[in-house]
């Protein structure tokens, strides 16, 4: 392997490592700010998590301090985190021209891409 190419996959993969770690520090934060809202209105439902399951709703829940939508919202961050890796790894792979890795890498995105869809839909 070329120096020169192997000091862009060494860069590719600490860009990657950040972009895990600013997901899951997010992640994390938004699900402290949920639990630290538990522990200052301990009256809240706990068991309407179903109605923010949609962005807006969340969204909104955030807005009027719901512990729930902050939780929810830290729980997608956290299953997003991953799904944002594949794409950075598409344009990765796509900048040091391996194709192959580049195909393989959309057909991961495109299966996660359906399940999300298919989950969503509730099927």
């Amino acid at each position: 392997m070329k120096p020169e190419l192997k000091q862009e996959m060494d860069h590719m993969e600490v860009q990657i490592g950040q972009i895990m770690r600013v997901g899951v520090f997010i992640a994390v934060a938004l699900m402290v700010v949920g639990i630290l809202l538990v522990l200052v209105k301990p009256n809240t439902n706990m068991n309407a998590y179903t109605q923010f399951t949609h962005l807006d709703a969340m969204f909104a829940g955030m807005v009027q301090l719901h512990p729930l939508a902050w939780l929810m919202a830290g729980l997608l961050m956290l299953i997003l985190t991953p799904v944002l890796r594949v794409v950075a790894s598409i344009f990765a792979f796509a900048k040091v021209h391996d194709m192959i890795y580049v195909w393989i890498t959309v057909a991961v995105f495109a299966i996660l891409v359906v399940a999300i869809l298919y989950g969503h839909s509730g099927v």
